[in-house]
């Protein structure tokens, strides 16, 4: 475990330099060296506490007494589960230098019961790693919200979900527990496992520093409201790698809730993401400060926004950046936060009278965007957006679905969607020292009503542009352009998400896939560029000479699959998409 946290940090450190000093990557090296020898490992069988494992037997008694006694022994322990089982339990709170290691056909599911959770909301999780050192999950068996048994009924957009009526929960319409939760804990890891069908959000890391999550693949009913991958809360030194997170609301989100507690230096590394909402979320609640956050290497998937910068409250965001990233973004409801915009950074009072912070510094480099709307960069009267970078950008703008376009959506906060206006690929308001450099815009067949200026930028909010190489195409006034598409997308996509039902519907057997046709209507999505791809693979081989303890290199998405049976959706081909 140690092992395996060193040699995250030391990554985070080499692959995003500006993480940390020189002395704390020395630091670092040579606590990597110390710990190259694998300890050895002391085994807790569940089994030997009268887990039963039959998926109808609640185990939640002989699950926690195991947990407690392996937590006993000074260097802890790792509680095991018998392969081909399913255990039931209530709340599971993991202890000091414990982890769960989940086999690949085995799954844990979460109790439904309201008697199966603590008292308080703030305490609602079905596995909770607490004020603890050194603990995890790994393995490549699931951790299975049974989500789909919250819901019934609804449109074909989103399904009605119950809640417990709970005078300790505060938002009605989100009392239900969380899958995972990470709460005041040090060095804590999450490492292959699958987290399926949460009923809200998969994993929620909150006031801790130094964790990793690994090579997770995270799947949720696309119809459920709220639920969704990974949050970051006022956390430090968070690495996610390599994971697969698809879910209806946001994929990734990092947010400040608490003034105390400011969200400093994350790293996410590669993975494929997908959202009805936000693809990743920073901001939103903002009331500590960002800072030292970098994307890179990342694939966004047929979401309803990629990514969003939000600002609506006191905290400020400095030192943001989004390197190697290529985004598909579409329409769906408008109940669903976003409007097909690729990026969207917007720092505005989520209320009158609400005390604002500042965005600075935020730099987009190599990213490649497919959308139906264009980039968003808007800040305000109370805030303008300082220092913000497009190099090595391109955008394709494409018809996709047959929603209607022609709006604003500054969401969340008190401006709401603004109607009837044309749709630029690259609108920007309120914002000092915007560099744009090398960008590339083209407009696809056939032409939205909708559609307007390559580059708006509102007179007079708006100072110290600088545009180097834009270059625009318009390939709709080429009668021998692109086939004509409307709708097509929308068909295939509603497809899909009618298969993740299904998929739902028939319980462990079943694993919950993307098809890499799941969108065979959509057109000119760009392949990585190779340059990309070099860096990925030497990262992969960097990665694998550190992880010598078997531990799956995180750039191999493709190497880690769960195998539920000879006729189940695999992933494997969203992985070539």
């Amino acid at each position: 475990m140690r092992r395996i946290l060193v040699t995250m940090l030391v990554l985070m450190c080499a692959l995003a330099p500006g993480l940390c000093q020189e002395e704390e990557l020395a630091a670092l090296e040579a606590a990597a060296a110390e710990s190259s020898a694998a300890p050895v490992e002391i085994l807790c069988p569940a089994k030997e506490h009268g887990a039963v494992g039959d998926g109808e037997t609640y185990d939640t008694v002989a699950i926690q007494a195991v947990i407690d006694e392996c937590a006993l022994h000074p260097e802890g322990g790792v509680v095991t589960f018998e392969e081909d089982s399913r255990y039931l339990s209530a709340q599971i709170i993991v202890k000091n230098g414990v982890r769960l290691r989940i086999p690949k056909t085995t799954t844990l599911l979460a109790g439904l019961k309201r008697e199966d959770y603590p008292k308080n909301y703030e305490d609602w999780y079905f596995i909770v790693l607490s004020k603890c050192n050194a603990c995890g999950i790994e393995g490549e068996g699931r951790v299975d919200g049974q989500g789909s048994l919250w819901a019934s009924g609804g449109t074909a957009e989103q399904k009605i979900v119950k809640n417990w009526d709970d005078a300790s929960c505060i938002m009605q319409k989100e009392c239900r527990p969380h899958l995972i939760g990470i709460k005041e804990s040090t060095l804590a890891t999450l490492d292959g496992v699958e987290l399926y069908d949460a009923v809200h959000w998969a994993v929620h890391i909150v006031h801790s520093e130094t964790v990793a999550v690994n090579n997770c693949n995270i799947w949720g009913d696309q119809l459920i409201p709220n639920s969704g991958g990974i949050v970051i809360d006022g956390s430090r030194r968070v690495y996610l790698g390599g994971n697969i997170i698809s879910t209806a609301d946001n994929a990734i989100t990092v947010k400040t809730t608490s003034a105390s507690h400011g969200v400093e230096y994350l790293l996410v590394d590669g993975g494929i993401l997908q959202s009805r909402s936000s693809a990743i979320q920073i901001g939103h609640e903002s009331r500590a400060a960002f800072s030292s956050l970098v994307f890179q290497n990342i694939s966004i998937e047929q979401s309803h926004r990629g990514i969003a910068v939000s600002l609506r409250d006191q905290g400020s965001m400095e030192g943001l950046q989004f390197t190697n990233i290529t985004i598909e973004s579409l329409f769906y409801e408008r109940i669903w936060l976003g409007g097909a915009e690729p990026i969207h950074v917007t720092a505005m009072p989520r209320a009158v009278n609400v005390e604002i912070g500042t965005i600075t510094d935020v730099r987009f480099q190599r990213v490649t965007c497919t959308s139906e709307a264009g980039m968003v960069v808007a800040g305000s009267m109370d805030s303008t957006i300082e220092g913000l970078v497009l190099e090595d950008v391109a955008i394709e703008l494409v018809q996709q679905t047959d929603f209607a376009g022609g709006f604003l959506d500054y969401r969340p906060g008190m401006r709401g969607i603004v109607d009837d206006v044309q749709t630029s690929a690259i609108f920007i308001e309120f914002a000092n020292h915007v560099n744009l450099s090398n960008v590339e815009v083209v407009w696809g067949k056939p032409p939205r009503p909708e559609w307007g200026q390559a580059l708006e930028i509102t007179p007079r909010t708006v100072h110290a542009t600088s545009v180097t190489n834009l270059f625009v195409h318009d390939e709709s006034a080429h009668p021998h352009g692109k086939e004509d598409h409307v709708g097509s997308t929308r068909s295939s996509m509603m497809a899909w998400v009618r298969k993740i039902e299904g998929n739902l519907r028939s319980s462990h057997k079943a694993f919950l896939g993307l098809e890499a046709n799941a969108a065979a209507g959509v057109s000119g999505r760009r392949a990585a560029s190779s340059a990309s791809v070099i860096v990925i693979v030497l990262l992969g081989v960097v990665f694998m000479v550190f992880v010598v303890s078997g531990v799956v290199g995180h750039f191999d998405m493709r190497s880690k699959r769960h195998a539920r049976a000879p006729d189940e959706p695999h992933f494997d081909k969203i992985a070539q998409a």
